[in-house]
C-alpha cells in the first residue's frame, strides 16, 4: 500500500448523503483515490485533491453499475461535494 492515510471526521455520520449507500461508497472511494500532491498524468496536470478516472473504472473499482455511478456522481455534483472535468481521454474528479 502507498499514499498514506486520510482523516474522516465523525460528522460524516450527519452528512446528507450518508444514508445513501451508493453515494457513501463512491464518495469515500473518491476521498481515497484523490491525489495527496499535484501530479502529471498523460500530459495533464492533476491537482492535489483530484484524480483521473472514468465511469467504467469507477464501476469496476466499486462494484456498482455504470448507471449507479452516473446517478451517484450527479448527486455529488448537485451538492458541490465534487466537480468533474470531462474530456475524450476520461474525467478528472476533484473533491
Amino acid at each position: 500500500m502507498n499514499g498514506g492515510w486520510i482523516k474522516i471526521h465523525r460528522s460524516l455520520l450527519d452528512w446528507e448523503w450518508y444514508d445513501d449507500l451508493n453515494v457513501r461508497v463512491v464518495f469515500i472511494h473518491c476521498l481515497l483515490k484523490a491525489n495527496c500532491k499535484d501530479i502529471k498524468y498523460k500530459g495533464k496536470h492533476i491537482l492535489r485533491g483530484s484524480f483521473a478516472t472514468g465511469l467504467e473504472l469507477l464501476s469496476k473499482e466499486t462494484g456498482l453499475t455504470i448507471a449507479q455511478i452516473r446517478v451517484t456522481l450527479n448527486k455529488l455534483k448537485m451538492t458541490n461535494e465534487i466537480t468533474i472535468q470531462t474530456s475524450a481521454e476520461g474525467s478528472i474528479i476533484s473533491i
